[in-house]
């Protein structure tokens, strides 16, 4: 019953994107954003320019400007995976860091598992959807309720590596928010 309503709901959040069936020929997103983190342990704050590129089954590239504050210049990640194949790039960061995604065969395949976690949350947040080629189990998880009305609450897992809470919106059906679970990677 849990999964029934868990489908229910997210149909009605698909269509209150738009066409359902347009929705699901998507196989490709790209996406540009500003990012704020604030790295507690060393109370720095970064900023970001992102770019994603998701094209389905299993290609995926995001590309990285970082900023750190009183730091001279940006540094410039990419990273990107075509099925099981790592592509990175950032100008020799890792190797001074010590934290090489292509140190060895065990660190490439744990950040390609990262990148399908990415991919995974990327395309189930924004189109609501999980993409076909990963599979997933959808459950319903209650009703959340706030000052502003009542959320549907669906969680979408992919596996034991991946878990997604969706809220939505009880009466628009709307996504409102999204909070994820993994393991470390």
């Amino acid at each position: 019953a849990a999964q029934d309503r868990a489908q229910q709901v997210l149909a009605q959040a698909r269509a209150a994107l738009g066409d359902a069936k347009a929705i699901g020929a998507v196989t490709g997103l790209s996406a540009k954003a500003s990012v704020r983190r604030v790295v507690k342990m060393v109370n720095v704050e970064l900023t970001s320019d992102v770019q994603l590129d998701l094209l389905l089954p299993d290609k995926y590239r995001r590309s990285e400007a970082m900023s750190v504050p009183g730091a001279p210049m940006t540094f410039e990640i990419t990273v990107a995976m075509s099925a099981d194949k790592l592509l990175y790039d950032d100008g020799g960061l890792a190797k001074m860091s010590g934290v090489d995604p292509m140190a060895n065969e065990t660190q490439r395949a744990e950040t390609i598992k990262g990148l399908k976690q990415d991919l995974f949350r990327m395309f189930t947040v924004l189109l609501l959807s999980p993409p076909a080629s990963m599979p997933s189990t959808a459950t319903y998880a209650g009703v959340a309720e706030a000052p502003d009305g009542k959320a549907d609450v669906v969680e979408v897992k992919a596996g034991s590596d991946v878990s997604l809470r969706l809220f939505l919106d009880a009466t628009t059906h709307r996504l409102l928010m999204a909070t994820q679970q993994t393991k470390t990677v």
